[in-house]
């Protein structure tokens, strides 16, 4: 577990998030600060990751044309493959950019999704409602 909500800390996540004995990390917050940019598509390492909570911090889209890449990028790709994943919360950042219908689909085991106040646009992809053991789903 690594718990660093409330810190302060600056800049961007670092792309060595995902490496070496990062791989091993079950919880990961570090919600509360002041993060920019995207999330590391490396993030995709963490398998063993089932919570994640990047909440209040100021991440974006990928790269600076948010309407083209929108929240299909390499980080919500990557995001889609931590099918251990129970809880997800990546509400009030600077998420400007459209959902993608498969966003999320493998991640059957969430039971809380908030990606509430940010930006986010397009349609609530149908398999959100499919997930027996969501109990939270805040847009």
């Amino acid at each position: 577990r690594l718990f660093l909500d409330g810190n302060v800390i600056e800049g961007t996540l670092p792309e060595f998030i995902g490496d070496g004995d990062w791989k091993f990390i079950q919880q990961l917050s570090l919600s509360t600060n002041l993060l920019s940019g995207t999330i590391p598509s490396n993030i995709r390492n963490l398998k063993s990751l089932t919570d994640l909570g990047l909440h209040d911090n100021m991440l974006v889209c990928d790269g600076e044309d948010h309407h083209y890449h929108g929240i299909d990028g390499d980080f919500m790709d990557a995001l889609g493959e931590l099918t251990l994943l129970t809880q997800l919360y990546l509400e009030q950042n600077e998420f400007d950019c459209e959902i993608r219908n498969d966003f999320l689909k493998k991640l059957d085991r969430l039971t809380v999704l908030d990606l509430s106040d940010n930006g986010l646009r397009g349609n609530v992809p149908d398999h959100f409602f499919g997930v027996n053991v969501l109990k939270v789903l805040d847009l």
